[in-house]
Parts: structure tokens; C-alpha cells; sequence
């Protein structure tokens, strides 16, 4: 699976890339001048988030109903 792909390369495809990325890829087909740079796709944070075990750790968080005072309290440490 490729992660990281060239600005010059990639696909319109908002799923994959997010909307910023998408929005590059689609200037550069219209032939408008963007710098060179690189996207890295959502299946890298994916991977990301499941090999730090961060993915299991939000998911024991969000196994219950929080209040919305709790949302914020919980958001801010996982913030820092």
C-alpha cells in the first residue's frame, strides 16, 4: 500500500486524500501552478493510529455516553 503521494500523481478523491489534498490535485489537472509537495493519504493515519494503539484507547473512551462537559474534558486530554 502507498502512503505518500506526489502532488503531481494523486487522485481526486476527498475519501482517500481529505478535501485540501483533493482541492491540490485538482488544480494541478486544471494546469494552474501549485508548489511541488506530497499528500499522505488517511489509510497512513489509519495505520498510525492502530500501531500506537491510539485507535484502542479512543475507542475504551468513547465506549460510553459522555456529557458534553465530559466530551471537552476528554478532548483536551487527548489533545495533550
Amino acid at each position: 500500500m502507498k502512503y505518500i503521494t506526489s502532488l503531481k500523481e494523486g487522485e481526486e478523491d476527498t475519501q482517500l486524500f481529505g478535501g485540501k489534498a483533493s482541492n491540490i490535485f485538482t488544480l494541478i489537472k486544471n494546469e494552474i501552478n501549485v508548489p511541488p509537495g506530497y499528500a499522505i493519504n488517511t489509510k497512513a493515519y489509519s495505520l498510525f493510529l492502530e500501531e500506537s494503539h491510539i485507535n484502542s484507547i479512543i475507542k475504551q473512551i468513547f465506549a460510553k455516553e459522555y456529557k458534553p462537559k465530559e466530551v471537552i474534558e476528554i478532548s483536551t486530554k487527548i489533545k495533550n
